[in-house]
């Protein structure tokens, strides 16, 4: 029996990362099928995977010259019939085919396009693995659980066990395939939906609760399915599927709700689609499971119609012109003076100034307070764009501010104090600099002051005061930055908290609003409009006392 040593993936999402590099690491000839767009992109920024860069070969679907002992595809499920077109020339008599793939048809369409033969059923179970961009971070790696539905599969699943084996992969053997393959779909018809629908991560439905019902009323739709269609499916799949989902990292999410922070299709048809349709073949009763299809379909059409009124190509050159414009007006020879956090707004305005101005005119400020965890993001982005940089550590400034105030400051007031200080540090380093300080708040930040006044909401020009958290996200898309860096969930470093559970509603349903007056939630609609009401001040200019007195204005012509 030939050993498998070459491996080609189809598919560079979380699983397809997560797997190709436990296979290279364990000595496997790795290769990934990509286009050349996928290609480029990934050559000028590398693959992080748990904080460490990582390199794999790569090949476009027309460069396949021999076939490959073993074929992965790690492809969404909308994605399916693309990848079998493009894996179509790396596949031989002998090799070995396994599917990552979430639901219960893959295995069935890889086979009646490629034979049954070599198609072993595959289950990827139990990793949190989340792809951000062109990084990768887990932790819990999960395992593969494989077997063969027919006996003349054997041979191959052996192969594959036996390099599974070899290269340290996580992996089980089960007898009953079948049985798992529709015990994951279970699960993932629960836990992908619902954490989607709720807009959360996996601490949403691991916590007693509305959502954990709602996901484990919409498994149990599963099982009564899985019943009538002859797979023995039961309450104690359920508690172990519940279980293990339990040990996932709470702040980690499914990739059904990074598909929807995307504004990518989701695979709602795989899962409540197919057991809408399947059920109907049954004159099955899926309640639970047609309310989640409806909710998540609405959401689907709520983001993909904002992206299309949203020209974000325009806009780009639009903004781009603007702070050109602006500088020749206030500053023809100045810098612009960016505070650089890592996250998407900051990473955007300076890869606009960077575009406007040119590399060479802009200089961002990196300012932790104490230890930041994600200050590899600011320095990825200031390192991705090529600009000047300045490390300034606020945390000695900021205590011994504390320390000389001679009062006991509110809560509200230290929240507050380290956004003042860093400003303070920009406008120290700007006048240095022959510098104009660059604001990069958000309209939807903006609208419910979501900001610090003379902390982040200040600045001299602000090139995205006018656009949504959705359409900073296009522009930084257009501008060529790394996912990693537009994707990112911004979180609150006081509490650990994202900044949507702070407001408690998300920037989609906000972004929606504010664009169309549409909201379905009326206490959030309530929350908002009152947030927006309170702070209006803060977008507003400063009051002065009107005195009817002449000045050298009211002379002019």
């Amino acid at each position: 029996m030939k050993e498998i040593q070459s491996v080609a993936i189809i598919g560079m999402g979380a699983l397809g990362l997560l797997f190709g590099d436990m296979l290279q690491r364990g000595g496997a000839k790795v290769c990934f099928i990509a286009g050349e767009q996928r290609q480029a992109k990934v050559a000028h920024t590398p693959i992080i995977i748990n904080g460490e860069a990582r390199r794999f070969d790569m090949i476009a679907p027309d460069q396949i010259g021999a076939s490959f002992d073993l074929i992965l595809f790690a492809v969404k499920a909308t994605g399916l019939k693309q990848a079998m077109a493009d894996a179509a020339r790396a596949i031989g008599e002998d090799t070995a085919i396994v599917s990552l793939l979430n639901g219960i048809t893959s295995e069935a369409l890889l086979a009646e396009r490629f034979g049954a033969r070599n198609v072993g059923g595959c289950v990827a179970q139990g990793m949190d693995a989340v792809r951000e961009g062109t990084s990768l971070r887990y932790t819990h790696p999960g395992m593969l659980v494989i077997g063969a539905q027919a006996s003349a599969q054997e041979p191959a699943l052996a192969r594959v066990a036996k390099l599974f084996a070899r290269s340290g992969v996580p992996f089980q053997i089960d007898s009953d395939i079948r049985h798992r393959l529709w015990s994951k779909f279970m699960l993932n018809v629960g836990v992908n939906q619902v954490v989607m629908a709720a807009e959360g991560t996996y601490a949403t439905v691991q916590r007693a609760g509305a959502a954990r019902e709602r996901m484990i009323a919409a498994m149990r739709e599963v099982i009564a399915l899985a019943q009538l269609e002859g797979v023995c499916v039961t309450e104690d799949d359920l508690r172990y599927y519940v279980d293990l989902m339990d040990t996932l990292s709470p702040d980690g999410m499914p990739s059904m709700r990074q598909d929807g922070l995307a504004h990518r299709p989701s695979e709602v048809e795989l899962f409540s689609g197919t057991v809408c349709q399947m059920a109907k073949k049954h004159g099955l009763s899926v309640p639970i499971n047609e309310a989640l299809y409806r909710e998540i379909c609405a959401m689907e059409a709520g983001y993909m119609n904002t992206t299309k009124t949203f020209h974000a190509e325009t806009v780009t050159d639009e903004i781009v012109r603007w702070i050109q414009d602006f500088f020749a007006k206030n500053g023809p020879d100045c810098n612009a003076v960016v505070g650089i956090s890592g996250g998407k707004d900051s990473s955007v305005a300076a890869a606009l100034c960077a575009k406007a101005l040119g590399k060479e005119r802009v200089i961002g400020v990196l300012m932790p307070n104490g230890i930041q965890h994600d200050i590899d993001m600011a320095r990825l982005l200031v390192d991705h764009l090529g600009i000047e940089r300045y490390e300034v550590n606020i945390h000695d400034s900021l205590e011994a501010l504390k320390d000389a105030i001679p009062l006991e400051l509110s809560e509200m007031s230290k929240v507050n104090l380290p956004p003042r200080v860093r400003m303070a540090t920009l406008y120290a380093v700007s006048q240095s600099r022959n510098g104009r300080v660059v604001n990069t708040c958000n309209l939807s930040e903006n609208w419910v002051g979501y900001s610090t006044r003379y902390g982040d909401a200040a600045g001299d020009f602000s090139p995205l005061g006018k656009l949504t958290v959705d359409e900073v996200k296009q522009v930084g898309r257009v501008l060529g930055l790394p996912d990693v860096l537009v994707d990112k969930v911004p979180i609150d470093g006081l509490c650990g908290k994202t900044d949507e559970e702070n407001l408690g509603f998300t920037y989609a349903e906000l972004d929606r609003y504010i664009r169309t007056g549409a909201i379905d939630d009326a206490a959030h609609k309530e929350k908002i409009d009152r947030l927006h009401a309170r702070n209006l001040f803060k977008l507003q200019m400063m009051p002065e006392f009107e005195l009817n007195l002449p000045t050298i204005d009211d002379n002019r012509a």
